[in-house]
């Protein structure tokens, strides 16, 4: 991700970094906050919930196109800990 939204985006070194440090937080917090949410709802529920979350964002991001897609994709970003601790 960091060459891409480095050549592509046109993020610098600086943002680039920030990027990838704030998606490595938000799995962890993610993978956290699904966790408990596996043990209250069950995994299949919970990955019910985490694809349709995961429908929505997408299709915002496809609707928006362009840069907002990487703000977009956040949500996303934060429900892929769920997917791995659901499914």
């Amino acid at each position: 991700m960091g060459i891409y939204v480095t050549n592509e985006v046109g993020f610098d070194e600086r943002a680039t970094q920030l990027l990838l440090l704030l998606g490595i937080g938000a799995s962890v917090l993610g993978g956290l906050s699904w966790g408990v949410v596996v043990d209250r709802w069950g995994p299949k529920r919970t990955l019910t919930v985490v694809l349709a979350v995961w429908l929505v964002t997408f299709g915002l991001a496809a609707a928006i196109g362009g840069g907002p897609v990487v703000l977009a994709g956040r949500p996303a970003g934060w429900h892929i800990p769920g997917r791995h601790v659901g499914g």
